[in-house]
């Protein structure tokens, strides 16, 4: 069974993910973007979770998901991704224009 944050259930205690990606440009690491969001709001866009054998948690629940599916699943654009310091989906999607079309 995939714990999830209602497994949790700590009164006041918010639990969020941090996804920071990067890419290599010249064989130097670049920032991309950062964005923070509930435990919950995640569990939501992802599925098919799959067991994989990690060398320091053991079997674990794992999914792979390129960045560009996660931010479309959670409505988030790519250029606010990307020019803004860190999205931040604690209270929702915050309210953007978008003329990211990918």
């Amino acid at each position: 069974m995939r714990e999830t944050a209602e497994t949790w259930n700590l009164e006041g205690t918010k639990f969020l993910y941090l996804f920071v990606v990067y890419t290599v440009e010249d064989e130097k690491p670049r920032e991309v973007g950062k964005l923070t969001a509930p435990v919950t709001t995640i569990d939501a866009v992802l599925d098919k979770w799959q067991l994989q054998d990690h060398p320091t948690m053991g079997t674990q629940p794992a999914r792979d998901i390129s960045w560009h599916l996660l931010l479309k699943r959670l409505g988030v654009p790519k250029d606010a991704f990307v020019d803004e310091p860190i999205v931040d989906l604690t209270n929702g999607v915050p309210d953007t224009e978008s003329t990211d079309t990918e």
